[in-house]
Order: structure tokens, then C-alpha cells, then sequence
């Protein structure tokens, strides 16, 4: 280890004047970093560090565990995100890592030296990143990262700790620090991911980088749109988004994603998450609502997620919204999603006005929802604008729900071309098209229920 990487002591050492002692450290701080480095030696000796700390020793290359499994470890979080810097050929290292462990070689970028390598262990399967160190040491290649609490390293041959930047001790006052300022500037879409974090880890975002991020969120623009919709499909994954989204409507980053959103539609996504959170309300039905609600809906993002988005857009209409969905670059399934639910959310308030709500029209409505009947039912209720509203509309909402499930439904189209071919005789045609069209939206209106209503019907049409 040269004199650069000797910062590798613990928060503890961390005193009053904010600098790091290094080399006189007292006993117990001497006897509590005996105790970490023996639990890191113990967690590291698995298959994955053991090959790894091989392929260094045996190519005399120094080799660092970084960022988010240091943080999640430390947080008794689990994690996944393995990540390694090497001092070094990092593409032939990993090569090398790949072959050990029977695992496949990705090259992610030549130039920066950029690699992954895929492997089983058991009946995992584990990604392994590898970067080369992108300066002269480790310790200053950790300054050149975003966030304090992901600038910390362990060397996987000493098994010591460095942490240059206070990131355990920000872990410990669970606060979001950037490096500085510069890195926000390099990677404008850090700013979001501050936010991100804060949201993932429950942690607050410091005043210097709040402030920092206030004055510089125009430089959100120039980062590229499928970055940005991922960092924000992951605050709108968690359970509590709604804090987040206003964060980033009081940072000015919502503002420039988003520019038509509008400060007051956003009360509807708190009132959709406090839906979601009692979802048990809804008795019986809770556990398939909520295994929807999960589903993928596109682009590896849930339906929920796109719910969320939905809540605070739908006022905007549905060819506003899908010019923000392919601006957001999202996916042809998800436009598809959205245009059910915003064309069809009207349909609630108009049958929750008829005191009874006669099937057809129950069913009428389910068939033109089609797959998105609990999202649209679910943002209606979200819609109340008093607690009075959403008591009555909770009931109606509760009812619709119970006779989706309870009513026998047929997905349209009710009758298809063979029907007729094999019932009346008729030839391949226009007239068979034309038919077909006219029954099944009669169908979907809610005007007829079976099949033996529609050919009673295409009956009566031949007829006329």
C-alpha cells in the first residue's frame, strides 16, 4: 500500500477537526479496527473474492472493492452491486476472473477499460463490474465519484478499509454528500440521483448539495432522456415516491423533465400511494389487485410505477401525455397503457352517478378498460377531492371491483369471422368485416352479453 491509500481508518478515528488520524491511533480504536478487519475478511471469503484475490496476487495488480456493496453491507441492506476497480490491465484481469469462475466475459467499454463478467454461483447469477482506476491511486480515483458514501474501497489482499471522504460517517448520519461540486457538473444526472438515493436509503440530502443542485438544475437537459427515465421510474418504484417527486419539483428538476407538470396535480399521487398502502381495504380482492399492480408493464417498469406517473399527467390529456411518454422514450406498452386509462377514466364518475349500476353497463365498462379496470378504478378513487368523495366513491369502487370478479366476462371480440362462415353460410368478405365490426362494439357498449345474442343479432342484420 503506498502513502496515498493509508487513509483506510474507520468513522470512529473521524475527530472534532474533521480530519482523519492516521498513524496514532489510540488502543480501542487500534482493537475496534482488528475487529472489522477480521468480520471483512470473513465476508469476502467466498468463492467470488477468493477467485478474484487470486487472479490479483497472481498478476501482482491491486485490486479494490467499491461502492455499493460497501454502503448496503454496512447498512444490513442486501446487495447485488458488485463492483471493482483494478490497478492495472483490467480487461485481461476480468478475462481472467471469467475464466476461474467459468463465467462470461462482457466488454462494456475498450476505451475506458470497462468490463462485466456474468457467473453462476449456485443458483445465482452475479454480475461483476470491473473499471480501471481512473487516476494515480485509489484514493484519488474515490474523489472522482459522486457521493461520499459510495467513495469507499476495501483492498481485497489487506482487507483494509479506505475512506478518504468520511463516507462511513456519512453512512452513520445517513446523509447524501457529494464528493464536490465538480462531479455534479461532469455528470449532471447525479443531481437526480441524490435524490434517488435519499429516496432508496431514507437519507438526507446535506444543504451544500441541495443548494448546489438548486442552482444548477437547468444542466438536467443536457443528459440523455433514457438516463433520466430510469433514475425517475426508481423513486416512483418505492413505496413513499410522492416525498421525492416534490423534491424534485422544489430542486427545479421535475421542472425541466417534466416542464408541463403542475404543482398541484401532484397532491393525486400522495392520495394514490395512501390507497396502495391500505390496499387491504379491499378485503379478498387486495392480493390479486396488488400481484397486478406489480406486473411489468414495459420497459422492465410496473404497472404501479406507470400509475404513478399517470396520476399527476392525466389532466394534461392523452396526446399531451404520450408526446412525455416518447420524450421519456418509454415503451410502445406502456403508451398503450396509459391511452386505456386516461381515455377511459371518465367512465367511473359516470356510472358512479346512477344509483344502481345496472350489469350491462358494469360490464360495458370493464370490456372497454380491458386490462387496466383496477388502475383506472384505483385513480378515480386517488381523484377525490374530500374525504366525503372518497367515501362514497371507496363504496362504489369496492362494488366494481366485486362484480369484476364475480361476473362472468367475455374478452371481446365476441364473435369472430368463422362464426359466421359456419352459422349463416357467408363467403370471405367485406360483409363478414363489416359485421363483425358492428356486433363486437355493440358488445363492448354493453348492449348484448353472449354469443347468442350476437348472432341473434348479425340474424337480424342479414335479415334487414
Amino acid at each position: 500500500m503506498n502513502q496515498g491509500e493509508e487513509v483506510y481508518f474507520l468513522s470512529i478515528f473521524y475527530n472534532n477537526t474533521g480530519r482523519y488520524a492516521t498513524k496514532t491511533l489510540c488502543l480501542r480504536c487500534e482493537i475496534y479496527l482488528m475487529i472489522m478487519e477480521r468480520e471483512i475478511k470473513e465476508r469476502l471469503n467466498n468463492r467470488i473474492f477468493l477467485a478474484i484475490r487470486d487472479v490479483s496476487r497472481k498478476r501482482r495488480e491491486s485490486i479494490y472493492l467499491v461502492g455499493g456493496y460497501i454502503r448496503d453491507w454496512w447498512l444490513n441492506r442486501e446487495s447485488i452491486d458488485y463492483d471493482f476497480c483494478v490497478k492495472g490491465k483490467c480487461l485481461e484481469f476480468s478475462r481472467y476472473v471469467a475464466k476461474i469462475l467459468s463465467g462470461n466475459f462482457v466488454l462494456l467499454d475498450k476505451e475506458n477499460e470497462t468490463s462485466r463478467v456474468i457467473c453462476k454461483i449456485g443458483k445465482q447469477v452475479i454480475e461483476l463490474d470491473f473499471t480501471k482506476l481512473k487516476a494515480k491511486d485509489i484514493v484519488s480515483d474515490l474523489r472522482l465519484r459522486d457521493f461520499t458514501i459510495n467513495s469507499i474501497a476495501i483492498d481485497l489482499n489487506s482487507f483494509k478499509i479506505i475512506d478518504p471522504l468520511g463516507g462511513l460517517e456519512d453512512l452513520k448520519a445517513k446523509i447524501i454528500r457529494t464528493v464536490s461540486d465538480k462531479v455534479l457538473a461532469d455528470d449532471p444526472l447525479r443531481m437526480l440521483r441524490a435524490v434517488r438515493l435519499s429516496c432508496e436509503l431514507d437519507f438526507k440530502i446535506t444543504s451544500s448539495t441541495w443548494n448546489y443542485i438548486l442552482k444548477h438544475s437547468q444542466l438536467i437537459k443536457d443528459v440523455a432522456r433514457e438516463r433520466i427515465t430510469n433514475e425517475l421510474f426508481l423513486i416512483l418504484s418505492h413505496k413513499n415516491s410522492y416525498r421525492y417527486i416534490i423534491y424534485l419539483h422544489k430542486l427545479g428538476l421535475l421542472g425541466k423533465i417534466i416542464p408541463e407538470v403542475k404543482k398541484d396535480s401532484l397532491r393525486h399521487l400522495k392520495w394514490l400511494e395512501d390507497i396502495i398502502d391500505n390496499i387491504e381495504q379491499f378485503g379478498a380482492y387486495s392480493l390479486p389487485i396488488r400481484g397486478y399492480l406489480e406486473e411489468i408493464a414495459g420497459s422492465n417498469h410496473t404497472r404501479l410505477a406507470n400509475l404513478k406517473l399517470i396520476s399527476f399527467l392525466y389532466p394534461l390529456g392523452v396526446s399531451k401525455i404520450e408526446e412525455i411518454y416518447r420524450n421519456l422514450k418509454l415503451s410502445g406498452a406502456e403508451i398503450r397503457l396509459m391511452r386505456s386509462v386516461v381515455r377511459n377514466f371518465s367512465l367511473p364518475e359516470e356510472l358512479s352517478a346512477l344509483q344502481v349500476v345496472p350489469s350491462k353497463k358494469q360490464n360495458s365498462f370493464f370490456r372497454k378498460a380491458g386490462d387496466e379496470v383496477f388502475s383506472i378504478l384505483i385513480l378515480f378513487l386517488a381523484n377525490s377531492e374530500n374525504k366525503a368523495i372518497f367515501t362514497e366513491r371507496y363504496q362504489f369502487v369496492k362494488e366494481m371491483i366485486k362484480g369484476y370478479f364475480n361476473l362472468p366476462k367475455i374478452s371481446p371480440p365476441l364473435l369472430k369471422g368463422k362464426d359466421l362462415i359456419e352459422n349463416f353460410g357467408l363467403k370471405e368478405g367485406p360483409i363478414i368485416g363489416h359485421l363483425l365490426k358492428k356486433v363486437n362494439r355493440t358488445f363492448i357498449e354493453g348492449e348484448i352479453d353472449t354469443k347468442e345474442e350476437g348472432l341473434e343479432m348479425v340474424k337480424r342484420l342479414l335479415k334487414d
